[in-house]
């Protein structure tokens, strides 16, 4: 990217736009190809700049960046970003869509039962539901137990076990408290969000603070 002076300020330019002024301050052809190629003390003397934009992280959450005054430097040009304060509303659907995806993770994240782990992403949760289901309408225990994969803490192998009835009820009660328990942060959360008052009310809600579970499944 470019800066060309136009009426005693520096705008950005695109390739083209820059190859044309280069062209008329050269009074020979210069194409944007050319251009690219050109030192940049001679492409300042033809009234171009190369502009340079630093890589600024915003000075706080929930900010909006937009393009700073061009300023001169050297044979360069330099764009600083400006950061200012989203208005309420965006901030609040920024912070609401980032708990939902929180939340989504941290009921995704698996339960581990007497050193295994077990998945919880929608399939599983729905099998958990649907031999819950069968085995509450009647259905009989296999004598054999309920066969299920999951991974071994200590050596992070993927198993196919046969669970009895009472390891598969411990499995489903992690799950459920998991599941319950991120339903009620992901409430919590997304209640401060939609009340706030302001941007900094916004800022104070501490998502990583409320997600133990995200990192810690809980383990029986």
């Amino acid at each position: 990217m470019y800066a060309i002076e136009n009426e005693s300020a520096w705008i950005q330019a695109s390739p083209n736009a820059a190859a044309e002024r280069a062209t008329h301050n050269n009074g020979g052809l210069i194409n944007s190809a050319n251009l690219a190629k050109l030192p940049d003390g001679i492409l300042s003397a033809l009234g171009v700049r190369r502009l340079d934009r630093p890589a600024e992280a915003p000075p706080n959450t929930y900010m909006n960046a937009s393009p700073g005054t061009i300023t001169p430097t050297g044979n360069r040009a330099t764009q600083p970003w400006v950061y200012t304060d989203m208005p309420l509303e965006q901030a609040q659907k920024a912070c609401a869509s980032e708990i939902i995806n929180r939340a989504t993770n941290a009921r995704q994240q698996g339960v581990t039962v007497q050193g295994r782990k077990f998945d919880t992403d929608p399939e599983a949760v729905d099998r958990y539901s649907l031999i819950g289901s069968a085995m509450g309408a009647g259905v009989a225990y296999p004598a054999g137990g309920i066969p299920l994969y999951c991974t071994d803490v200590s050596d992070k192998t993927t198993k196919r076990v046969r669970l009895d009835s009472t390891q598969f009820g411990e499995v489903v009660q992690a799950v459920s408290e998991l599941l319950v328990k991120t339903a009620d942060d992901e409430d919590t959360l997304l209640t401060l969000a939609e009340t706030a008052a302001d941007i900094d009310a916004v800022r104070a809600i501490d998502i990583d603070a409320v997600w133990p579970l995200a990192n810690n499944p809980p383990s029986r």
